[in-house]
């Protein structure tokens, strides 16, 4: 799951991450991510502040213990609507 969410955020390889990537560096990005999430963990929050379930019941936080899986569509469209009209 590790790689996984360091594929997702960095773009980095496996095999860039096999080479390189350190427990202390890693705990430096985690730190960094909890002030700046990725995108797609901001995007789950906003999701689930709008009503939207996420598949597997992630925790959109930061660092959470299970990263959120996909949306699914069953979302209260007002909620959506005003969220756009928010951001233009």
């Amino acid at each position: 799951m590790i790689y996984a969410h360091l594929v997702c955020v960095t773009g980095w390889t496996w095999e860039y991450i096999d080479d390189y990537m350190t427990l202390p560096r890693l705990e430096a990005l985690t730190r960094y991510a909890r002030n700046a999430p990725p995108v797609h963990v901001s995007a789950a929050a906003i999701a689930v502040s709008l009503g939207m379930k996420l598949e597997g019941g992630g925790d959109p936080s930061p660092g959470g213990e299970n990263t959120p899986g996909l949306v699914r569509p069953d979302v209260d469209e007002s909620a959506a609507a005003e969220l756009v009209r928010m951001f233009g």
